[in-house]
């Protein structure tokens, strides 16, 4: 099981690219490239940099790609962006696509594919797919169209990534660089499908570690010593990259020292600034003056347009306030009077409602002894009453009528006597009663029909065939809301009065009970009185009954006195709603008659002030004015002015405070040709630049003043600018010296960077080497200046450095250590040159040049030095290495260099022209024709070769095929 994630390339396409149509180059093997002189063989596999490096643009393509031209000596050793693209991407068909494999930890693999096409303005498209190359290869290739194949029917363009989308939805394209950078290099190796285009698993993705990379890539495809000193710097430079800007330092120093003369000019020039101010102060006076004059008089004249517009206004404004006035009163003195009547209204509306509420009160204490009675059952009462008073009446004075009642009330006494142990059985036997032995409805209904029936008692229970006749009789009844049906008759519904209470009813019967016996006691009495005339007697009776006949014409006007109060009330209500609304009409109406009133009150007395003040105004402005005729400047500044106002009153002055205007005004007129002398003197000597044209003549207040702050700035700074001259000198001098200790480090770094590479480079067996190592020069200037430095370190760190140091500086910014373009000196101008020195068993180390096997297993002992310093440590890469002209180099050395690059996982590709020995090609072991095939359906004319092989070829050595012939 394996417990490495392994990234190998399996092959790159090139579709409508360089001089192909279609060109297949499988990576995974070793491989020889067979074809004409100068026809492409190797500029196919050399653009496996386009996927390694996370560009999303060809634009600097020499410095970020770095392909080749073989004009080392012109100078102009890449081909330019334009270049590149013309050749590997020549149409907007053209695709660059690489087949990458996965080897996860516990050994399975996967497969995708990197496709790369130009955009708009030299951009670059990248797509990715997480599937092998055979599912999309129909897209590009058609290699059933005879030998050589045919560009498909459907071409895509730019709705490639759309179709890829059906093939499989993993297919995404890349449009922001930092997330292409993660795509391409972050690798988690436990969780595999977080990345699935990875194709360099870095250690850690960061910016130092992609150019590392960048270096890398550079060494492995060009195999030349330019790439050597650049992977070289680059390795220094991993965890923290050099730039010095020399040119920046001697630009400060530059700067300080021209400070520092411009200071030392005018600490000698103060006495004479002194004397210019106080000459400015005087003309700055008399400035002042005029201003404050003309400010006075334009205070003057806005003041007097604004009291005359003010005037006119108030007396426009009059006569609609005199009208307002008037109708406010109008309509006050209607509504008072509104008020007025309906008070009147109340007083009479309160009177009737007296009256009638005393007799309703009189009622209401007439009614209250008969609880529960109506209205007409207590005048039934009172009527019964008032019989009984006369019949005792008549009783008193006739015998014959006191014995007949007698023998009433005994009948009366008798039966009432029996009504009461009735009623006193019912609530004994109240259980058996109809009321609890019936269902409500049913109840409900008997009492409808007949309450006096509802109340019967049976004093037991009823008996079924009893509930039954009762139930059956009930049916013949329906209880509706207007009364009981019985057929075509409707029986009125009971009033609610004859819902009777039993202990009511025995206590009412109880009372008639002791009335008739107490009246039966008096007659009985009377009969035993010696007179029957008893006068007293008769009285009383006779008030009683007087008492009830006025009960009873109370009683007759109680509905009356109820419904008219009532109605009284609502008028009354309605009579105060109404004086309610007329008061707050009152109030407000009377609001705004006095504030009519005051707004004309308010205006009549402003305007008898305004007029009072237009007139002071308008003398006061004319006489200033006059006086201006001898001050031009004054009044040319008067309308230019802004008149000045407190709280919203402008500031007018008096007549005394204009004449000290005009004395402060005449008293200032010196000075102006001293200050411009002087200021022109400032300028001459360079203290200040003459931006406002004191040289040329010009004298206005405005070119003056600007000047003279000018020159005042630089006086009243001038010890806060010798303080910061001073701060800034110590920050220069010690950020140089930090720069200079830094590239003392710097050199220190170099050389233990270099002794742990050769380290590393110890365990490397190559042909016939004792051993290899890196050997590196330092560029002498830098060198020269590191060693130097010194000298001047125990200078004062507030002072400035000496001018021989800057002129040393100067020249090193001169020389070839120090990048002409932006003056900064960096890893790649130290680094001059890198080279190998190698040691054969017995001799002595030495520089000369080897064989190409050679160079070519020095250079990869040297990348798989940084490829395990940049990769991942649970991670590993192949890489392709390629050898151009392998037909120059004796076969005898390709053997070892095959094995070594196998045993690091590795390939070689050797590229080469027709014609060569078949002991090269058996070498190998595989080989591709580059040039054999044309296609007659190409995407352009001019790019119709093709170039791929289902199955690559093997040639066996010719001794094996010798021997199997043989036998």
């Amino acid at each position: 099981m394996s417990n490495q994630f392994t990234v190998s390339f399996k092959r790159i396409v090139a579709v409508d690219s360089a001089s192909f149509a279609y060109v297949e180059v499988p990576l995974d093997d070793n491989l020889l490239l067979l074809g004409t002189g100068n026809w492409g063989k190797t500029s196919i596999i050399n653009a496996v940099r386009f996927f390694l490096l996370p560009e999303l643009s060809l634009t600097k393509s020499s410095k970020n790609f770095g392909f080749k031209n073989g004009n080392s000596d012109s100078g102009n050793e890449f081909y330019t962006t334009d270049e590149v693209t013309g050749y590997y991407f020549p149409s907007s068909q053209s695709r660059l696509i690489l087949e990458v494999e996965h080897t996860l930890i516990g050994g399975t693999t996967r497969r995708h594919c990197q496709i790369i096409s130009k955009g708009k303005d030299y951009k670059l498209n990248r797509m990715f797919i997480n599937c092998p190359y055979d599912d999309i290869e129909h897209l590009f290739w058609d290699k059933t169209q005879g030998v050589s194949g045919a560009r498909p029917d459907v071409v895509y363009g730019d709705n490639l990534l759309g179709v890829l989308k059906t093939i499989s939805k993993s297919a995404v394209s890349i449009r922001n660089q930092e997330e292409l950078s993660l795509k391409l290099y972050k690798a988690d190796i436990l969780h595999p499908d977080e990345c699935p285009f990875v194709i360099y698993p870095l250690n850690e993705v960061k910016k130092s570690n992609i150019e590392s990379l960048r270096a890398l890539i550079k060494l492995l495809f060009n195999q030349d010593g330019t790439s050597l000193r650049t992977m070289t710097a680059t390795t220094i430079d991993a965890h923290e990259t050099l730039v010095v800007d020399i040119n920046h330092l001697i630009v400060e120093h530059q700067r300080l020292e021209q400070k520092r003369s411009e200071l030392d000019v005018l600490k000698d020039k103060q006495p004479e600034f002194e004397e210019l101010q106080h000459n400015f102060n005087v003309l700055k006076a008399e400035q002042t003056y005029e201003r404050a004059y003309a400010q006075a008089i334009s205070n003057i004249k806005a003041a007097k347009i604004h009291n005359d517009k003010e005037h006119s206004h108030l007396i426009e404004t009059m006569t609609p306030l005199l009208k307002d006035k008037e109708t406010s009163r109008k309509i006050f003195d209607s509504i008072t009077q509104d008020v007025s009547f309906t008070e009147r209204d109340i007083k009479q509306c309160n009177d009737k409602l007296a009256s009638h509420s005393k007799i309703i009160d009189s009622c209401n204490a007439i009614t209250q002894p008969y609880v529960g009675y109506s209205l007409t059952e207590v005048e039934e009462a009172i009527k019964d009453d008032l019989e009984k008073q006369l019949d005792k009446k008549a009783q008193c004075e006739d015998l014959s009528t006191r014995k007949l009642r007698l023998q009433e009330l005994e009948k009366l006494i008798g039966s009432e006597s029996v009504k009461l142990e009735k009623y006193i059985l019912r609530k004994k036997n109240e259980e058996s009663s109809l009321k609890s032995q019936l269902t409500p409805s049913e109840y409900k209904l008997l009492r409808a029909i007949n309450p006096s029936i509802s109340e019967a008692n049976p004093g037991r229970k009823l008996l079924d065939n009893e509930k039954h006749a009762i139930s059956v009789f009930l049916e013949l009844f329906a209880l509706g809301k207007n009364g009981v049906t019985f057929f075509d008759e409707t029986l009125p519904l009971p009033a609610e009065s004859f819902v009777k209470n039993i202990d009511n009813d025995i206590s009412d019967i109880q009372s008639e009970l002791n009335k008739s016996k107490q009246e039966h006691k008096e007659l009985v009495n009377l009969d035993n009185k010696n007179t029957l005339h008893n006068a007293s007697e008769i009285q009383g009776i006779d008030k009683k009954i007087r008492l009830a006949e006025k009960d009873l014409e109370l009683l007759s006007k109680f509905n009356f006195s109820t419904e008219t109060h009532t109605v009284l009330t609502n008028e009354l209500i309605q009579h105060q709603a109404n004086l309610l609304e007329h008061g707050v009409k009152k109030s407000a109406a009377q609001s705004k008659l006095e504030h009519a009133t005051t707004l004309f009150d308010v205006s009549n007395t402003k305007l008898l002030a305004s007029e009072k003040v237009c007139q002071s105004l308008s003398s006061l402005f004319d006489n200033a004015l006059h006086i201006c005729q001898r001050h031009l400047r004054v009044k040319a500044l008067i309308d230019s002015m802004t008149p000045s106002k407190v709280e919203g009153e402008f500031i007018v002055p008096t007549q005394v405070e204009l004449d000290e205007h005009l004395e402060r005004l005449e008293k200032s007129k010196e000075a102006r040709g001293t200050v411009c002398n002087k200021l022109e003197q400032f300028c001459i000597t360079g203290i200040v630049e003459d931006e406002h044209g004191i040289m040329e003549g010009n004298r206005s207040q405005n070119a003056i003043a600007k000047t003279f702050d000018n020159v005042a700035l630089k006086f009243r700074t001038l010890t806060d600018t010798q303080t910061q001259l001073h701060q800034d000198t110590k920050i220069h001098n010690d950020y140089l010296r930090n720069r200079l200790d830094r590239l003392d480090k710097t050199k220190k770094k170099i050389e233990d960077t270099v002794l742990n590479i050769n380290r590393e480079l110890e365990a490397a067996t190559i042909n016939d080497l004792e051993g290899i190592r890196l050997s590196v020069v330092i560029n002498g200037a830098f060198d020269d200046l590191v060693l130097g430095w010194r000298e001047f370190d125990e200078l004062n760190a507030n002072a400035i450095l000496p001018s021989s140091w800057y002129a040393r500086l100067e020249e090193f910014l001169q020389s070839d250590a120090v990048d002409s373009n932006d003056g900064k000196l960096r890893m790649d101008n130290i680094i001059k040159h890198a080279s190998y020195n190698i040691k054969k068993f017995g001799e002595p180390w030495d520089r000369k040049s080897q064989s190409t096997s050679t160079q070519m297993l020095i250079n990869l002992h040297f990348c798989e030095v940084f490829i395990m310093r940049l990769c991942d440590d649970n991670s590993a890469i192949s890489f392709p290495l390629i050898m151009d002209e392998v037909g120059q180099v004796s076969c005898e050395q390709f053997t070892p260099l095959i094995n070594t690059l196998k045993e690091k996982g590795h390939t070689l590709l050797g590229a080469t022209t027709h014609g060569k020995s078949a002991d090269l090609i058996e070498t190998f072991g595989n080989y591709l024709i580059m040039d054999g095939m044309s296609t007659g359906d190409p995407y352009h004319a001019s790019r119709a070769k093709t170039c791929f092989n289902a199955k690559p070829e093997y040639i066996k050595r010719r001794n094996e095929q010798l021997t199997l012939e043989a036998e």
